[in-house]
């Protein structure tokens, strides 16, 4: 076998065994937890997302769709990742089966060893006090 011939065989086998060691660790799938939590469901709930009601919000991550009904107050998400990998969730917010809006969420750090718990909180914007403007008046304090 001439020694290009070897030098070619070396890298083959090298690309292969990495290629399976790679194949491996990523067929490695760890569970991790996620609770959402609505915060004052009952406001939040009937607060008018881009004019209109929420119906129900749904979290994708890794080929799975879980979904949080109207009036929820929490739900804990079971996602199986895997292994050094970071947590991809979207969650679209829905109205009559039509997204009004569509968040993407990446996890800061990757998942390397099982029993990790992510938390998100949602909440909608606080009522805002009325506010009045004019140039023709002014406020007076008593």
């Amino acid at each position: 076998m001439s020694r290009l011939a070897k030098i070619f065989l070396l890298v083959c086998t090298l690309l292969a065994v990495i290629g399976f060691t790679v194949t491996a660790a990523a067929n490695e799938l760890i569970k991790v937890t996620v609770t959402v939590k609505v915060e004052k469901p009952e406001y939040f709930w009937q607060y008018p997302f881009l004019g209109k009601q929420l119906d129900h919000i749904t979290f994708s991550s890794y080929g799975k769709t879980y979904t949080l009904s109207p009036l929820s107050e929490s739900e804990t998400l079971e996602i199986d990742v895997p292994k050094d990998y970071h947590l991809r969730m979207n969650i679209s917010f829905q109205n009559n089966a039509s997204t009004l809006q569509s968040i993407s969420y990446l996890s800061k750090e990757a998942i390397h060893q099982p029993g990790k718990h992510f938390s998100l909180l949602l909440k909608a914007p606080e009522p805002q006090p009325v506010s009045v403007s004019s140039p023709d008046f002014e406020v007076v304090r008593n």
